[in-house]
Parts: structure tokens; C-alpha cells; sequence
């Protein structure tokens, strides 16, 4: 995959920088805190990476323009953290026509740019030729299948300063080892577009298989917890519920009808005290007659007594009783009729005649005995009042009884009869659910045998596509010549460099399941090392740079599907010098010049402390950069505090 830097162009708030990289070698190098690291940072960035890091190159950074060269194509990259912070502008020129427009980092849901590109990195292999790489991932625990992205090749291309003693091409790392292992992959050639085909068929089957099958084991559960077996256990227990339905059924019409009735058993009671109130109003009119009687007997005592003081002013009854008018008879004191004429006598009704007076004295004594009989009626008619006043009492409180125990037994008549009723409601409605709810669930072991049938149609399909995939990858045997391949030059790149207790006999090998290699001391597979082993930081980056040395060089010998592309950010920088002798350091300088000699496309972008020159005849470029020598300017000017 061919990819040549050529020019990086970054503006920041108060200068723009362009850095010439045009060079099979380029190197910066100069003490700490000038900015040399960040060059890489932004190149990475430019490629799709995350935007730089640091304090200062965060305030003052504004954007950044890379030209390089993928496969035949002249290409501008151009970003801004602020215009482009989730996408990349390329401007192209080349076989497929020139072009300019942004690309999404992450995968759009349709095609950006023709039928297959939907994203930076499909673009990027588009630009170059490559034709991307299927690969299979978990995903929540279900194989899918998904692109290789460049992101994923550059892992091998990107050697970061604080990684080079910790991080192996993210192949120890959690949630990267998959994707490096693809990518290992995709370089060495242990992949073909059918075998691509295949793989991912067989994840979209094992996703089926996976699916499926827990979908059956939750309905089948799913019945346990109910109780039932079988689909004849279901049938059994719906005929059960349906009798029992029907039971309970007639159960709420015969309360519906019980409740409807004409006899009601507190209609007695209710009668009793309809009768009593009746009894009560015909005593309560008694007494008021009583009470009227009583009043009218009293204002005739009053009348009779005036007549007496009357009397004794008069010389006759006449003058005594002239102009009265009698209402009540003043014998039994009942109400006196209206007499017809103006003639006629208000107490006998007859006419008038003309009569003798009488002497005051005869009628004195009538009116004393009139006043007498009043009295002895007026008593009497007092303890009838009485006593009918304690009968009504009686009968009242009675009532009162009569009328809370018909309140207190109709309450809790209704009470129980409403409770039944609702009881009984209640059973029938949870029967009508259950039984629906089964008749609906009696699908479910069909659907569960349904399910495990069509698994093992699937199953069957899968070990096909197993077998297909394994003769597929039988055909691969060039993809194993080149992991040999890279096995024997990381072994020479091992002693070229002098590691320590690395010795001629010992051996190199790949783990093809895990694509780590291992060390094997004197060909023991028991006393196996690896890169994750080893304690030492500056011995680990050794292993990691000469790791990534010897891919390169295997690739670009047989121009394998990696990006012509190395950046090696500070090797040096984790103690190579401290731990290990001068002689050693220059060795391991000797052997990269030389593979960077031997390059025929590869190009290699070095961060270093103390540079140190190539042997005659090898093309370069190189850049001091410093914070307090003007000559040698920081990549911010203005800012002599940048940070690596």
C-alpha cells in the first residue's frame, strides 16, 4: 500500500510552518519540550488520528495539511479540530479523476463516494488500490463483521514515544488484540476477498446459530416456570381451566340473580319500621290536638275570669256579656260553628228573644262554676298530654332501634353480597386471562422445535463454511512463507542489534493464533518469552522497533499490503543508552540505517534526542529543533515552552 509523505503544513494562531518531508529518511531531533513529537502527533493526526495533545499545541493549534502520495494519486489531507473535528477534507489528483470533499471517521450508513466508499479509510484505500479487508469482531457477545480500517494498519506503521515500552502494536491490548491480529492479517497476505466472503457468511450464521439458540432456551424456560412439558400438557391444562370457567360463570349469574330477587330478607324489618314511624306521626297529631285543646281551655278560663271582674262593675248579666263573641263553648271548650245571621246566638245558634236581665249575682256564680269545670279539664287534659308525650318518646327510641339495626343489617347484606359478587367476577376474568394466555403461549414449543430445526440446517451450513475456510486458507501458503520470513529477519534484527541474552541458537516464532512472537532460549518451546515478559523498558523497545523493522522489511521486499510508512517516535528515550553499552547503541543504529538502506518504497520518519548521521550514500532529511538557539527554532516560534 503505497503512502509517501511529501509536505506537512501546520497553522497555528501566530505562525504557519511547513515541514519538507520529501525524503526516504526524515528525522528531527534536538532536546525535549521543542515540539519534535508532535510533528508525528499531527501527520497521525492528518491520517485520521486523534487530534495532538499538550497544552500549548491545544491552545494554539488551528490546522493542519498534509500532501502525500497514495498509489498513483497526488492527495491533500486537511483538518481542523475546530471545522473537521470528526472528519478528514481530501483533494485528490490522479488515475480516478480528481475530486475534493470531507469523510466521515466513522462508516456513514450509505455510500459518501461511489457504491463502496462510506468512510476516510475506505477512501483511503480506495486512493491506494487495496482492496479492504472484511473481519469478524464481537460484538455484546454476537460475531459481526466489519472493515479493516487504515487506523488498524497504522497501529504497525506509528511507533509512539510513551508506547514503546508498553504497547506491542496493541496486540496485548483489551478490545485492540482482534483488530491488530486482522491487520497482521490483511499485511502478510493470510486473507483473499473469498475467504473475506466466507468469514463473514460464517459470522452472520454463528450471529443466527447464537440468536436462535438463546431465543429457544428462554422460551423453553420460559414453559419450565410455567409447568408444562409438552404441548399436550398445555391442551390438557386449557380444557381444565375452561370447566372451571364455565363453573364460575354460573356462579355470577346466580348471585346477579339472588340480588335481583322480589324477597329480600330484611324486607320484615323494613316493614316494622315503616309501621312504627306511621304509629309515631298518628301520636305526634294526638298530642298536638292535646296541646291545641289545653290552649284554647286556658284563654277561655282567661276570658271567663275577665267576665268576673266585669260583673262585678255591672248591674246585670246583660251589660256583662254584651258585645262577647264566644268561640269556644265554654262548657267542653270545643270550637263553636258559625251561626247563619247576625240574629242568632253565638253558643245555642237560635234566635234571639227579648228576656228579663239577670241579676249580677245569679250569673257570678254560673261563671264561677263555668271557671271550675275548665280547671278540672285543663288538668285532665294535662296528664293526657303527659303521658302521650312519654308515648311518643317510647315509640321514637324504638323507631330509632329499629331503623339502626335495618341500617346496620342492610350494610352488611349488601357488603357481603357485593363482595361475592365482585369475588366471583374477579375468578371468572383471571380464568378468561389464563386461558388466553396459554391458548396464545400453545405456539411456543412449536416455535422452540421450529427454532432447533432451523439450527440444525444452520449448523450444517456452518461446518461446511469451516471446512471451505480452512481449504481456503490451505491455499495460503504464501501468507506462511512471509510470517517465516518475517520470523528469520526479526531473529537477524535480534543479534544485529546485540540483545542481550540473545544468542545464535535461540529461536523466533510467530504464535499463530495470537500473532505475538516468542522467543524460544535455545529452541525450548517450554521457556518461551515474549515482549509482555520482559521487565526491562529499554529492551522492550528494542523488541518493539525491531519487531517493526522486520514487518516492514519482509513487506516491502514482497511488497506486502502494508502502508510504505514508518514513524519511529524517540526509541532511545526509555533508557536504550542507560541500560545498554555504547556499542550496543551504535549497533542498533547500524542495523536501522542499514534496513532503512535496503527500503525500496518504505519511508521512515524518526523523533530522536541525539541524531546520528546515516552512512554515505543514504538520502535524508533532518531538522534540529531547540528551544533557546534561534537557529534551531521550536515548532512554535512564539512559544518556547512547547511541549513533546
Amino acid at each position: 500500500m503505497k503512502m509517501r509523505l511529501q509536505t506537512l503544513t501546520i497553522v497555528f494562531r501566530h505562525s504557519r510552518e511547513q515541514i519538507d518531508l520529501d525524503s526516504r529518511l526524515v528525522a528531527f531531533h534536538g532536546k525535549s519540550g521543542a515540539g519534535k513529537s508532535s510533528i508525528l502527533r499531527i501527520i497521525n493526526y492528518c491520517l485520521g488520528g486523534s487530534a495532538p495533545g499538550g497544552q500549548v499545541i491545544q491552545e494554539e493549534f488551528l490546522s493542519a495539511a498534509l500532501a502525500l502520495t497514495l498509489g498513483s494519486h497526488s492527495v491533500l489531507l486537511e483538518r481542523s479540530p475546530a471545522q473537521t473535528p470528526n472528519s478528514v477534507r481530501v483533494s485528490w489528483q490522479g488515475a480516478s479523476g480528481t475530486g475534493s470533499m470531507e469523510f466521515p471517521l466513522d462508516a456513514a450508513e450509505k455510500p459518501v463516494f461511489g457504491d463502496d466508499v462510506y468512510s476516510f479509510s475506505d477512501m483511503v484505500f480506495c486512493l491506494t488500490g487495496a482492496k479492504p479487508m472484511y473481519m469478524t469482531i464481537r460484538r455484546n457477545g454476537i460475531p459481526t463483521s466489519v472493515r479493516l480500517s487504515i487506523r488498524d494498519l497504522l497501529w504497525y506503521c506509528h511507533i509512539r514515544q510513551h508506547e514503546v515500552a508498553s504497547n506491542f502494536f496493541n496486540l496485548g491490548a483489551q478490545g485492540k488484540e482482534i483488530k491488530s491480529r486482522k491487520a497482521f492479517e490483511y499485511i502478510v497476505g493470510s486473507y483473499t476477498e473469498h475467504l473475506s466472503s466466507l468469514e463473514q457468511t460464517r459470522a452472520e450464521i454463528e450471529g443466527q446459530l447464537k440468536a436462535n439458540l438463546t431465543s429457544a432456551e428462554r422460551l423453553a424456560a420460559f414453559l419450565k416456570d410455567l409447568g408444562y412439558g409438552s404441548k399436550e400438557d398445555m391442551q390438557a391444562e386449557i380444557e381444565s381451566i375452561s370447566e372451571r370457567l364455565e363453573e364460575a360463570s354460573e356462579r355470577v349469574t346466580d348471585i346477579r340473580r339472588t340480588l335481583h330477587t322480589d324477597t329480600h330478607p330484611l324486607d320484615d324489618l323494613r316493614f316494622h319500621a315503616l309501621e312504627m314511624t306511621e304509629a309515631l306521626q298518628s301520636e305526634q297529631d294526638a298530642l298536638d290536638d292535646l296541646k291545641r285543646l289545653i290552649a284554647d281551655n286556658t284563654a277561655l278560663r282567661a276570658d271567663l275570669i275577665s267576665m268576673k271582674f266585669k260583673l262585678a262593675r255591672s248591674t246585670t248579666a246583660d251589660e256583662i256579656l254584651a258585645g262577647v263573641n264566644f268561640l269556644s263553648c265554654p262548657s267542653c271548650g270545643q270550637h263553636l260553628p258559625r251561626r247563619p245571621g247576625d240574629d242568632a246566638c253565638g253558643l245555642c245558634g237560635q234566635e234571639r228573644a227579648p228576656r228579663e236581665p239577670q241579676a249580677p249575682e245569679v250569673l257570678s256564680a254560673d261563671l264561677d262554676e263555668r271557671i271550675d269545670e275548665l280547671d278540672k279539664s285543663i288538668s285532665r287534659m294535662s296528664a293526657q298530654l303527659k303521658s302521650q308525650s312519654e308515648r311518643i318518646r317510647r315509640l321514637d327510641l324504638e323507631r330509632d332501634s329499629v331503623e339502626r339495626r335495618l341500617s346496620e343489617e342492610t350494610a352488611a347484606y349488601s357488603s357481603r353480597s357485593i363482595a361475592e359478587m365482585r369475588q366471583a367476577e374477579y375468578e371468572r376474568a383471571r380464568l378468561e386471562e389464563e386461558r388466553r394466555h396459554l391458548t396464545d403461549s400453545l405456539r411456543l414449543p412449536e416455535t422452540v422445535d421450529r427454532i432447533l430445526d432451523e439450527n440444525v440446517g444452520l449448523d450444517r451450513e456452518r461446518r461446511r463454511l469451516v471446512e471451505q475456510i480452512d481449504a481456503e486458507r490451505g491455499k495460503l501458503a504464501s501468507a506462511e512463507t512471509e510470517v517465516q520470513q518475517i520470523e528469520v529477519v526479526y531473529k537477524k534484527a535480534l543479534l544485529a542489534v546485540r540483545f542481550p541474552d540473545f544468542h545464535e541458537g535461540d529461536e523466533v516464532r510467530i504464535n499463530r493464533r495470537t500473532w505475538i512472537p516468542e522467543i524460544w532460549p535455545r529452541g525450548n518451546a517450554e521457556r518461551a518469552w515474549t515482549f509482555f515478559d520482559e521487565a526491562s523498558s529499554g529492551k522492550k523497545s528494542l523488541l518493539n522497533v525491531c519487531y517493526a523493522l522486520a514487518v516492514h522489511a519482509v513487506a516491502d521486499e514482497r511488497e506486502l499490503q502494508a502502508p510504505t510508512l514508518l514513524m519511529i517516535d524517540t526509541p532511545t528515550a526509555q533508557g536504550i543508552d542507560r541500560e545498554i553499552d555504547q556499542e550496543m547503541f551504535d549497533a542498533f543504529y547500524r542495523h536501522l540505517y542499514e534496513t532503512i538502506r535496503r527500503f525500496k518504497s518504505t519511508q521512515v520518519v524518526i523523533v530522536e534526542n541525539k541524531f546520528i548521521c546515516p552512512p554515505d550514500g543514504t538520502s535524508y532529511l533532518e531538522r534540529r529543533m531547540t528551544r533557546d538557539d534561534p537557529a534551531y527554532p521550536p515548532l512554535i516560534p512564539y512559544r518556547l515552552e512547547a511541549e513533546e
